[in-house]
């Protein structure tokens, strides 16, 4: 029996995203080990069918004892369990996980790059200096015959291609985490007044603000119209919000509803006549395929992996990055044409069903780890 090792940033990230991944692996035969920091609310649930150890380490900060702290523990993690395969996600797991799994010579090494994140959608004077060793790790580490690299679309492939982070020989772009169609299925919309679902973590980056402001403005057009804001305040983000400020935006303008977040996702969607994630870059968003299996209409950017799940004008709209005029004019559009957003929810399904089925996307995994 093989043994591989999903190395995680956050509980809530693998219970979300990457279960059904493990749940397939094991059910073909491997066994599954998931390292990640210990869930916040001592839900661990998901981790009830596999070997699991808790993590230490901090999606957040540069704190050099507690850097240094989790790569000693990744090492001990893999010097003990001699995986087969480690699969590592997002830019802590990657970097720490990469750099020791080439100390130890474990066979196979799997990087998910899952979006390049806050150090490169923002730039100020650290993210710079941190862009930079990062980046001559990744030229340290990544160029091996025992590292192959899995990107969520091809924007992101392309820029770790052009600095060197990766060959064209030992990377791949398998588009996203996939969407248990099954479990996200088309229900009929609402009848009542347009509800514009925001499902996603309170960031800056994922275009919130700009979204408000595009709202303000179907507001003045005399549009009466819902917008739901669904999703964790992530204090371990830099470009988060604080739940006091958007308490307070909910209290100033009656159409905006806080819910914060929700585990029922397919009765949220259900709930909703459009789905909108103006976000400045992605891997592939978990929400929208979410939406598209679920037959929603979607309004999203023009950006790295926002633009995957979208044929512009066939199952959503897209528009420019940061763009609030473009934005507004998306959604009153599909506001006002319910026979459009018909029309648009069964193209999401057809796709979602065509590309982005979960069982799909596992078994591009498995092709990689069986080579």
């Amino acid at each position: 029996m093989k043994k591989i090792i999903f190395l995680i940033h956050d509980y809530d990230f693998f219970k979300s995203h990457r279960i059904h991944l493990a749940k397939h692996l094991k059910t073909i035969g491997y066994h599954v080990l998931i390292a990640c920091p210990k869930p916040k609310n001592d839900d661990y649930s998901a981790l009830e069918n596999f070997s699991y150890h808790p993590l230490k380490l901090k999606r957040k900060g540069r704190n050099l004892i507690n850097e240094m702290t989790a790569l000693f523990d990744i090492f001990k993690l893999y010097k003990k369990e001699r995986p087969d395969i480690v699969l590592h996600f997002t830019i802590k797991p990657v970097v720490y996980g990469t750099l020791i799994g080439k100390v130890l010579r474990i066979p196979k090494v799997f990087n998910v790059i899952t979006g390049l994140g806050y150090v490169y959608t923002n730039t100020n004077f650290l993210n710079t200096i941190t862009k930079t060793l990062i980046g001559i790790i990744y030229k340290f580490s990544m160029l091996s015959k025992r590292v192959f690299v899995i990107f969520q679309n091809p924007d992101d492939r392309n820029f770790f291609l052009e600095n060197q982070y990766a060959s064209h020989d030992r990377s791949i772009v398998i588009l996203g985490s996939g969407v248990d169609t099954s479990k996200f299925s088309p229900l009929p919309e609402p009848r009542a007044d347009p509800v514009i679902l925001f499902a996603a973590r309170m960031l800056r980056d994922k275009g919130i603000l700009e979204l408000i402001e595009a709202c303000k403005l179907l507001d003045l057009d005399g549009i009466h119209f819902k917008l739901r804001l669904c999703g964790k305040i992530d204090y371990d983000n830099f470009s988060s919000l604080t739940e006091e400020y958007i308490k307070s935006l909910a209290d100033q303008y009656p159409w905006i509803e806080w819910l914060g977040p929700q585990k029922d996702m397919p009765a949220l969607l259900a709930a909703s006549n459009v789905v909108c994630l103006p976000s400045y870059r992605e891997g592939v968003p978990l929400t929208l395929l979410e939406a598209m299996s679920s037959g929603r209409a979607i309004v999203t950017t023009d950006a790295p992996g926002c633009r995957e799940t979208v044929i512009n004008q066939r199952n959503g709209i897209l528009v420019p990055i940061k763009s609030v005029k473009e934005l507004h004019l998306a959604l009153k559009y599909l506001c006002l044409n319910a026979e459009v957003r018909k029309n648009m929810a069964v193209a999401g399904r057809e796709l979602a069903l065509e590309i982005f089925e979960i069982s799909k996307i596992n078994q591009s995994y498995t092709r990689l780890f069986e080579q």
